[in-house]
């Protein structure tokens, strides 16, 4: 990654308690769009592995939003208060959507 990049990404940091309220919203919009809150528990844990990877610039970039361990932990707790909000996942529209991306 370019220092440039870096310096760009950490000019449009935002506060950990803007990063928390944001998870919160997403929380809430994918129940009320009947998707499965599990898909973004999905996505904070290989944020997390990316993360562990050995060279990551990753933790440069994301210094101020709260640690993705305690993101997890976050989302955890409310899909428990949640009980079983079961939804969807569409993990084969998202790929065939996103294919162009990849290329």
């Amino acid at each position: 990654m370019t220092s440039d990049w870096l310096g760009t990404g950490a000019a449009a940091r935002f506060s950990r308690d803007d990063e928390r309220e944001a998870d919160d919203y997403g929380f809430r919009y994918l129940l009320s769009a009947g998707y499965d809150p599990e898909g973004l528990l999905t996505f904070f844990e290989k944020i997390g592995e990316f993360e562990a990877r050995p060279g990551s610039d990753l933790d440069a970039l994301m210094a101020s939003p709260p640690a993705t361990d305690e993101r997890i932990e976050r989302l955890r707790q409310k899909i428990a208060q949640a009980g079983d909000p079961g939804g969807r996942l569409e993990a084969e529209r998202y790929r065939q959507r996103t294919s162009v991306l990849r290329r």
